[in-house]
């Protein structure tokens, strides 16, 4: 074998097992199935306080998203007050949308609010007025198929 043959060869070799390479990485990453989840989680702003000698009032705010990569059908927020508490005004609204929810139960120990789709990336603003507010109220928040936890940080992708 003389020198160009040899180099011939490898130059061949080269470029196959480089196309190769580029071919094999390619199909590995756009066709194995990647694990979709849902995923659930809430947020509670700090509580903001309001008093005066004739008024007394507080402002609890809490933040539910879906982070996950997979929407969320059925979801339902339910806010649990200790005591009871004097519920001035809720609002509950889809911050992509602009969409308001009405509680379907408002009293003054719980707050349920059902929303049928939560998208991923979704952020559900719930603010509420309360008159003489002490205790966070205890937060539930799932769905068909998941439980919310408490945001985290590292959750953050």
């Amino acid at each position: 074998m003389n020198w160009k043959q040899i180099t011939l060869t490898a130059s061949i070799t080269l470029i196959v097992t480089i196309i190769s390479g580029i071919l094999v990485n390619w199909y590995t990453s756009e066709n194995i199935n990647t694990v979709k989840t849902e995923e659930l989680v809430f947020d509670t702003q700090k509580i903001t306080r309001f008093e005066s000698d004739s008024v007394n009032i507080a402002i609890f705010s809490l933040n539910v998203s879906n982070i996950g990569s997979i929407k969320s059908e059925n979801v339902i927020v339910k806010l649990g007050f200790a005591k009871s508490a004097q519920l001035i005004d809720a609002s509950c609204s889809l911050e992509r949308t602009g969409e308001n929810f009405s509680s379907s139960s408002k009293d003054n120990n719980q707050l349920i609010y059902e929303i049928a789709t939560l998208f991923p990336d979704d952020n559900l603003k719930i603010n509420i007025v309360l008159e003489d507010f002490i205790l966070a109220p205890s937060i539930i928040v799932q769905s068909n198929d998941t439980i919310g936890k408490p945001f985290d940080i590292s959750m953050k992708k």
